[in-house]
């Protein structure tokens, strides 16, 4: 139903909130006015290493940029998600909130995947780290950031951060099918709505709706949030990697799209926008891909686009 509201992903939001919070403590003008980028973090990767068709894995990232390196996840660090001790743990005690210096700690107990700025993979770790960013640099929650520079000015009014298990107001249920070590028989299906915790934080732990998730790319892609700049920064692709800062990017059958995909158990979604947000087409489900595969979801988020 159009007033019920699903977990979605956090990642553009997250990068526009670190760019302006960024912008507030280090001295920009709240009235957008340009400043010279050239020694900043948040440069784009494409004005320090020339020609986009520069293969040079040097030129994936300028040194000393960590806030960059984040946002376009060339940093290197492991995905807290994808450590089995972890998984486990979540399965067991699906009610657990994680903080956010838990998943940091468990991705830092890994290696890094290469040296930050030498190549690509994409880690949640990122935005759990990009969050705490948020809170050091406006010394305020990253809930509380959320609400007075996004929730509030948009109206996005079935958006919330919820913490815990528990989700605010009228929601849809989300539905995951048991696998080991859940307690339950394989094949399940299991309401995990209020069960499971999201432990995503910073990286997919907004919960709302379609109306609002549109509203928000619209506002993001039409220019309303950031200065002409930075916007741009956010829609510079990694070389090669069809991810810009916060957003990926794809091609459709109707134009570049910006947007991004997440999911969480019982929960999934897909959001595609064209490049000046005048269109922009969500995709919700409240099911796991053993029901409803990714490709599906991708295929009618794109007929949606580009059939407005």
């Amino acid at each position: 139903m159009p007033g019920d509201v699903e977990l979605v992903p956090a990642p553009a939001a997250l990068g526009m909130l670190l760019r302006r919070a960024a912008a507030d403590r280090f001295g920009e003008a709240d009235d957008h006015r340009e400043r010279d980028e050239s020694r900043d973090e948040l440069v784009p990767v494409s004005d320090r290493c020339g020609d986009q068709d520069q293969q040079d894995r040097q030129c994936i990232d300028a040194p000393g940029d960590p806030g960059v390196r984040l946002l376009n996840h060339t940093s290197g660090l492991f995905d807290y998600d994808e450590d089995p001790a972890w998984v486990k743990a979540r399965f067991s005690d699906p009610g657990r909130e994680w903080s956010p210096k838990e998943l940091v700690a468990i991705s830092t107990s890994h290696p890094l995947l290469f040296a930050p700025g030498t190549g690509w993979s994409y880690s949640n770790t990122n935005y759990v780290l990009l969050g705490l960013v948020v809170e050091a640099a406006t010394r305020k929650t990253l809930a509380s950031e959320l609400r007075t520079r996004l929730f509030g000015p948009l109206r996005l009014s079935s958006t919330s951060f919820p913490v815990g298990t528990a989700i605010p107001g009228r929601f849809a249920h989300g539905y995951f099918v048991s696998r080991r070590p859940l307690p339950f028989l394989p094949g399940t299906l299991i309401d995990v709505s209020t069960i499971v915790s999201p432990s995503a934080w910073g990286a997919g732990q907004i919960v709302s709706n379609a109306d609002d998730v549109t509203r928000f790319f619209v506002a993001l892609l039409r220019g309303r949030l950031l200065p002409a700049a930075q916007l741009a920064s956010m829609k510079t692709e990694v070389a090669g990697r069809n991810y810009g800062l916060g957003l990926r990017i794809t091609h459709t059958a109707c134009g570049r799209a910006f947007g991004h995909d997440g999911d969480v158990p019982g929960y999934r979604n897909i959001v595609w926008a064209t490049t000046d947000g005048r269109r922009v087409a969500s995709v919700m489900v409240n099911i796991d891909a053993t029901r409803v595969p990714w490709d599906k979801l991708e295929s009618a988020v794109r007929t949606a686009l580009c059939s407005a």
